[in-house]
């Protein structure tokens, strides 16, 4: 086996969903695949998609006037499956960065924890705000309101009303998230754990077995990073959790192998000096992953 078609399918299915290759070959070829697939340029992309684009707008605006449809329904079709696309290529990206994650081939290093006694012995109290909230998930808001406007003004039953549902799951989700930065949601990393005040929650470091930084989207033009907190039961963690919450908490599990995970930019503090800080208190070792050149 030299590539990633080699494979055989359902060998790629399982790599794409997450799980860790067996074999060290097939690391590789997973590992390298992945690599490549995330390092391909944007602009690449768009020189490809734009002449299909222009050739089924032209195809739909030719069956829209036979069928009678306003002359701007082709436009809101378009938009609508150009939509869907980013929206599946997105998971792929997802799936992508999960395989480097989950990689024992992917190069890691051990993160500089410069702290001094003194200040290793410091709590670190940690607020998500909503600024950062919004700026992370406003390319998801525009999509939303963006098809959704499209949509209503199309008038194609069909089409608005899993639009609709697509921008009613983001707009939830927003709002969960911008719940989480109302006060007592902190989360506060001490020389026992990480608390959590709001539900009582204490997280023993003795229940994490390693502190990693793992990239969001492990792309050259984005270099955001996420810690993750890797548990050896995270049962133990899920079940204390309201039910709702673990739910969404283990989504994270999938991509950065943890339920517990702190997204850089959405936090008043960097993701390097909570890093650092949990494994200055914790003693525990903090590894980071490459994002992609």
């Amino acid at each position: 086996m030299k590539n990633w078609k080699d494979l055989d399918a359902d060998v790629r299915r399982a790599l794409l969903r997450g799980e860790p290759a067996a074999d060290p070959e097939i690391d590789r070829i997973a590992r390298e695949h992945a690599e490549k697939a995330l390092g391909r340029s944007i602009i690449r992309r768009v020189i490809v998609v734009f002449p299909i684009a222009l050739v089924t707008g032209a195809l739909l605006g030719f069956f829209a006037a036979k069928c009678g449809l306003p002359s701007w329904a082709p436009g809101s079709i378009l938009f609508a499956v150009g939509s869907a696309i980013a929206v599946v290529e997105s998971r792929r990206k997802l799936a992508h960065i999960r395989i480097l994650n989950v990689s024992s081939g992917t190069p890691r290093a051990q993160t500089r924890t410069e702290w001094t006694a003194a200040r290793a012995a410091e709590s670190l109290e940690i607020r998500s705000t909503a600024s950062g909230v919004l700026r992370t998930t406003a390319p998801w808001l525009a999509l939303a309101g963006g098809v959704l406007v499209l949509a209503v003004l199309s008038s194609i039953p069909w089409l608005i009303v899993p639009v609709a549902v697509f921008a009613v799951t983001v707009v939830t989700y927003v709002a969960l998230l911008l719940w989480f930065t109302l006060p007592g949601n902190e989360q506060i990393l001490d020389a026992d754990g990480i608390f959590m005040p709001k539900y009582g929650l204490r997280v023993p470091w003795k229940a994490i077995r390693e502190i990693r930084l793992l990239p969001l989207r492990a792309t050259a033009r984005d270099k955001r990073q996420v810690v993750a907190f890797l548990f050896h039961d995270k049962q133990d963690y899920l079940r204390q959790l309201p039910r709702w919450q673990a739910v969404l908490a283990d989504l994270n599990t999938k991509t950065y192998l943890s339920p517990l995970v702190i997204i850089e930019g959405v936090t008043d503090r960097p993701v390097e000096e909570i890093a650092a800080r949990a494994g200055a208190l914790s003693g525990l070792v903090v590894t980071a992953v490459a994002c992609g050149d």
